[in-house]
């Protein structure tokens, strides 16, 4: 045996034969071993993110508390199909070896932590470089350990979205396009809209290499109602902690809405020059207007002007229902207006209402005022009462008990009934304040009365 074969003997650990009692002793012999410093390892970042063209370091380093000597690095990437490919080696002897000497180098040199520090730096990062790293370190006596690191490579896509001009067609359509270009991994597109729609997208592979470039569609049959609204093209990504939001405007096509203008529901004999305007609202505006009545034809005395009609008299047009038809690329639609034509002017018989009700008024109020005045001319001038007992045909209501000093104030008023007996009278007149009541005759707490004044 030579002596390479015996130096690769020498490093190789020996192998045992245990029994299974030896076997469950193991972990702990190995924490033991661990402890006073009998082992080593290869400390990495497991994970390690760069931007598209960005620079990157992969740490990797040696920690041992054994006296161990250090032969060399070196990095291999792991190849999808399971293979490796070097990427970069050191050995003490040496010049060191990089596949790509112009992005790949080691740090050692720069960082002054010796052989133990085998980190690497990659600058102008590609989406190619993203993968699996082995750091492997060989040691003597020790042997040779290893641990790995995953690049993570991302490419911030370039997010554009703008709104397009659907063909006029009431069919299902494209209306608007949201692109998320040269995106690693690929930028994810949803929609956010208040108008029924769908969407759908496509991949293909992006400028840069490694990226790719996603389009979404939102497609939707054009309408009124959905013309002139809003929706927002969403883009997620890795790169970012926000999404990218772009709202848009839709401008779709849509066939004519139509109304009629210039009729007021006060049209009457003897008006002249009047017209009619048929109101169309659509995208693309309408190429033409037709104008026509439920019966089919139009009168003699009107004449079309584009989206008029001019009505010079109203003779022979009462109860006439006039039609407006306007026409765009996508369609059209119609509008009807029926004419009454009244004897007088609506506002000619509300005042005729106004003002005879006025005098009905005046003359209500001139007659009360008659009455109110008779009847106060008659409580001051008509004719004295004399003094003397009351007749049958008019009586006072009489009260109480007569009772000295004391002051009338119950109301009494004249009604046809006999004359009454009793100890006290009081009377109030609605017309007079002269009446006063005076004893006819009686005896104890028993008397009659009159009443003498004007009244």
């Amino acid at each position: 045996m030579n002596g390479r074969a015996q130096l690769a003997d020498a490093s190789r650990p020996p192998v045992w034969r245990m029994s299974w009692r030896r076997l469950l002793l193991l972990p702990l012999f190995c924490y033991a071993l661990r402890e006073v410093g009998g082992d080593i390892a290869v400390q990495v970042i497991s994970n390690s993110t760069s931007l598209l063209g960005g620079s990157t370091n992969l740490h990797c380093s040696l920690a041992s508390k054994e006296n161990v000597t250090i032969t060399g690095f070196t990095w291999r990437k792991r190849n999808s199909d399971g293979s490796h490919t070097r990427v970069a080696v050191f050995h003490p002897k040496n010049e060191p070896y990089f596949a790509e000497p112009d992005r790949v180098k080691f740090l050692a040199d720069k960082q002054g932590n010796g052989l133990r520090n085998a980190s690497l730096a990659i600058s102008n990062v590609s989406v190619e470089d993203e993968g699996t790293y082995e750091c492997q370190i060989a040691t003597f006596p020790r042997g040779t350990r290893s641990a790995s690191v995953w690049l993570n490579v991302l490419a911030r896509p370039n997010n554009t979205a703008e709104v397009l001009e659907p063909s006029p067609s009431l069919t299902l359509q494209d209306v608007a396009k949201c692109i998320s270009a040269d995106g690693h991994p690929p930028g994810r597109i949803t929609w956010s809209s208040n108008v029924n729609g769908s969407h759908r997208e496509m991949e293909e592979p992006g400028s840069q290499p490694g990226t790719t470039t996603v389009t979404s569609y939102y497609s939707m049959v054009p309408s009124r109602q959905a013309d002139g609204k809003n929706i927002t093209c969403i883009v997620e990504h890795e790169s970012s902690r926000e999404p990218d939001r772009l709202p848009l405007t839709l401008s779709l096509p849509y066939p004519p809405v139509v109304s009629i203008s210039g009729y007021d529901d006060n049209w009457h004999v003897g008006l002249t020059n009047l017209s009619l305007t048929c109101d169309a609202h659509s995208k693309p505006a309408p190429h033409s207007y037709d104008w026509n009545t439920t019966m089919g034809f139009l009168p003699t005395s009107t004449k079309r002007q584009g989206n008029q009609l001019l009505i010079p008299t109203l003779e022979g047009l009462n109860n006439t229902i006039f039609v407006c038809k306007a026409t765009n690329a996508l369609g059209s639609g119609q509008s009807q207006q029926s004419i009454l034509v009244k004897e007088t002017p609506e506002n000619v018989q509300q005042n005729t209402g106004l003002v005879i009700g006025s005098i009905i008024a005046i003359i209500f109020a001139i007659l009360s005022a008659i009455i109110v005045c008779s009847i106060v001319w008659k409580c001051k001038h008509g004719r004295p009462l004399r003094s003397r007992p009351v007749e049958n045909n008019v009586s006072t209501e009489v009260q109480g008990r007569r009772t000295k000093g004391s002051k009338w104030t119950t109301d009494l008023f004249l009604e046809p009934s006999q004359g009454d007996w009793a100890d006290s009278c009081s009377v109030a007149s609605r017309f007079s304040r002269s009446l006063a009541c005076v004893p006819l005759g009686g005896s104890g707490n028993f008397w009659r009365w009159g009443l003498v004044g004007e009244g």
